[in-house]
């Protein structure tokens, strides 16, 4: 039989305390901001133009 080597990663571990409340207030944050914009302010982009600008 051969065992397989496997690196840990941080989804193997678990969250550390305040980890779930930080990104929870982040996205809060993010949302409050984009939703905060006046309806003019939005833009149509594509989903190419999206992926772009996440690759970013």
């Amino acid at each position: 039989m051969s065992r397989i080597n496997r690196q840990t990663t941080d989804a193997d571990q678990p969250p550390k305390a305040g980890d779930e409340k930080r990104a929870f207030d982040r996205l809060k944050a993010a949302l409050t901001e984009a939703f905060a914009a006046p309806d003019m302010a939005y833009q149509p982009l594509t989903a190419a133009e999206v992926i772009a600008r996440n690759r970013r």
